[in-house]
């Protein structure tokens, strides 16, 4: 174990200098959260948290509802069951024009294993009369420079739950907006509709956001109660390390009361830990539409495509982004 810490902790240096996680010290991060049932990342999130600061942010928000107590109130949620859903959901006018893109624009399908290689092609246009694929899904570079999304990315309610949750300041990070479709009905490792934890940075939150009705049979997302918490993971799942789970294993170490499902309206926002044990349900009937956003604590984990922001919604969320560099720095 003594190799794992050492790993990290040079790999620790490594990023604050270059911006890179060495895939060996990212490797060491999850056999240490494995080997340890979460502690180790609790023990480097503390670390973290004396490094980014808490900052107060002014008023700037897509919701009517928020306030201090009800962050207080979402992030004690988050602490003790590892996900909240807004009782707000996001504007008709927002989920439309998402939407609308989505069905009008280019999309990388990601196909299944065993469709031939001769008829793959790289972008397509979402048809749900015609599917080629189990999962459609935009570029990053794309998503963070729609409009919608750099609203939500700088929206001081999110950020102030990100933040409370931290107890640090946070990092604007991952963007993901995809279709899942009922092209194949079974559970899918590439699609991600088997049990697994993530484990993309030392502490993070991610926000799901419907932009389709979400019924049993098209999809919804799915999460273990309590399971983000150390030592609420059982060891004969961890020893299996970073791999995906079927229902039967789920079923065994944990009651069917805490395994949720999440079948909502359009414009649902789920906010989440998945540190926790989740799942994308697989579509039996129809398609569904979601935009992933995440904010996590730090940038140090697993490596991503680097995306930029090419142009800003508006003047003032280019101030917001370029007052706060810190928190955007993953997209400057």
């Amino acid at each position: 174990m003594k190799k794992f810490w050492l790993e990290v902790i040079q790999g620790l240096w490594s990023f604050h200098k270059t911006r890179i996680t060495p895939a060996n010290s990212y490797q060491s991060l999850i056999r240490l959260f494995c080997l340890t049932h979460g502690k180790s990342n609790d023990i480097l999130h503390k670390f973290v948290t004396y490094f980014r600061p808490k900052k107060k942010f002014s008023h700037n928000s897509l919701f009517q509802t928020s306030s201090k107590d009800n962050v207080k109130k979402i992030v004690q949620n988050l602490n003790s069951d590892g996900y909240h859903i807004l009782n707000e959901k996001l504007s008709l006018e927002i989920v439309e024009s998402l939407k609308g893109y989505a069905l009008k624009n280019l999309m990388e399908p990601e196909y299944s294993y065993e469709t031939p290689e001769e008829i793959k092609v790289k972008k397509i246009i979402f048809d749900p009369k015609n599917l080629k694929a189990i999962r459609y899904h935009f570029t990053e570079d794309q998503i963070i420079n729609f409009p919608e999304v750099q609203k939500l990315f700088t929206d001081t309610f999110l950020l102030s739950i990100a933040q409370e949750y931290f107890n640090c300041l946070p990092l604007a990070d991952v963007c993901a907006f995809w279709w899942l479709t009922d092209y194949s009905k079974e559970s899918d490792v590439q699609a991600a509709t088997m049990w697994h934890f993530d484990m993309d940075r030392i502490k993070w939150l991610k926000v799901f956001i419907y932009l389709t009705d979400v019924t049993s049979e098209t999809g919804p997302h799915m999460f273990v109660k309590g399971s983000h918490l150390s030592g609420n993971i059982p060891k004969e799942i961890l020893n299996k390390g970073y791999a995906r789970l079927t229902d039967e294993e789920i079923n065994k170490h944990y009651p069917s009361e805490q395994v949720m499902e999440f079948t909502a309206p359009a414009g649902t926002i789920i906010i989440e830990d998945t540190r926790g044990l989740h799942k994308g349900k697989p579509a039996i009937k129809g398609s569904r539409l979601i935009l992933q956003l995440q904010f996590s604590d730090y940038g140090y984990g697993g490596t991503l495509t680097k995306s930029k922001f090419n142009k800003f919604n508006d003047e003032f969320t280019e101030k917001f982004i370029k007052n706060n560099k810190k928190i955007y720095e993953r997209f400057l």
